[in-house]
């Protein structure tokens, strides 16, 4: 598994849009028409919603719930490859390129309703003569989109590296996307700091250290927040229990991290993990922070501890922290 980013949309505010997303015109965070109780979304607004560049990859699966409103797309988009699902009237349609080479469609009409929530899967591979398309709704694969050697490649790039959404009046949550496969209907809980952990470090603002990074709902920016001078100092905060799925498997665990740096030097936090009493730091480079806020993140595909799988009791005995890597 390689997933790459997940967001419930659930834990910002239409302000915080552009800490997380690098371009999302008009679009907005609504708690209207939620795709269960308590939780948010992304209402798609006139323009291009855009991920943050991520690492060029040569398959892209992208799984969001919708709440149709209309003709909406997808894009997986490189300067010199774009491979676009668009619905449109009752039919999707996988292109290469902007909606100007088809490479199949398939008649949808009976699968998807306005003002209903399903989810959606898209997933490509790029090559000249061996991409593959595949998509499915709600977990079922249509056959008519489920593509073998395509020529998805229209230009000389080898892989994409940001995936844009489009379409006025729809609504997305719960999202993945993944390097290696797709993953059928999901859902991303969201946890929140309820308490200190092991580790309390850093210099709150105002409260207790998980009190000023618990923002539920809106990244608060300067009101709340803990600082550090030192590198290798630590906070870990206790979380709340993630909602109990019998029969589903956890895919992956998330911490997202927003902050900013106060000057010139560099600064590079990591997140990590404290799970019987043991520290485990992502592997993945630090979060580089910038004079302005912006938001990290880092997955664990499995737990650190175990080496396995995560279950609910391992996540839920998990405390979640991070520590500065880098001070000059």
């Amino acid at each position: 598994m390689a997933l790459r980013f997940i967001d419930s949309c659930t834990h910002y505010a239409t302000d915080d849009l552009l800490k997380k997303w690098d371009q999302g015109i008009d679009a907005a965070i609504v708690e209207s028409n939620p795709r269960r109780p308590g939780s948010k979304s992304i209402l798609l607004g006139s323009g291009d919603l855009r991920t943050v560049n991520i690492a060029t990859v040569s398959y892209m699966a992208a799984g969001f719930a919708l709440r149709l409103a209309g003709t909406w797309y997808v894009d997986f988009w490189a300067d010199r490859v774009q491979v676009r699902l668009k619905y449109d009237s009752g039919t999707l349609t996988a292109y290469r390129g902007p909606a100007t080479a088809s490479l199949g469609s398939a008649d949808v009409s009976d699968l998807l309703a306005l003002g209903d929530w399903h989810y959606i899967e898209f997933a490509a591979l790029i090559h000249d003569t061996l991409g593959t398309i595949d998509v499915a709704i709600d977990g079922e694969a249509l056959a008519e989109l489920t593509l073998t050697n395509q020529d998805t490649r229209p230009w000389v790039e080898t892989g994409v590296y940001r995936v844009i959404f489009n379409g006025a009046g729809n609504q997305i949550t719960d999202l993945y996307f993944d390097s290696a496969e797709m993953h059928g209907d999901c859902v991303v809980d969201l946890l929140y700091p309820t308490a200190a952990g092991a580790q309390s470090e850093w210099l709150p603002a105002v409260g207790a250290n998980w009190e000023e990074v618990d923002d539920p709902g809106d990244i608060d920016d300067d009101a709340t927040y803990n600082s550090v001078a030192l590198e290798s100092e630590i906070d870990s905060h206790v979380m709340s229990n993630t909602p109990s799925r019998p029969g589903s498997a956890i895919k992956a665990l998330a911490v997202s991290l927003t902050g900013r740096k106060a000057g010139n030097p560099d600064r590079t936090v990591k997140p990590l993990l404290r799970i019987g009493g043991t520290n485990y730091l992502h592997a993945d480079p630090g979060i580089e922070l910038a004079l302005t806020f912006g938001s990290g993140q880092r997955l664990w595909s499995e737990n650190p501890a175990l080496a396995s799988a995560w279950t609910e009791s391992g996540i839920n005995g998990a405390e979640v922290g991070y520590t500065l890597m880098q001070s000059s």
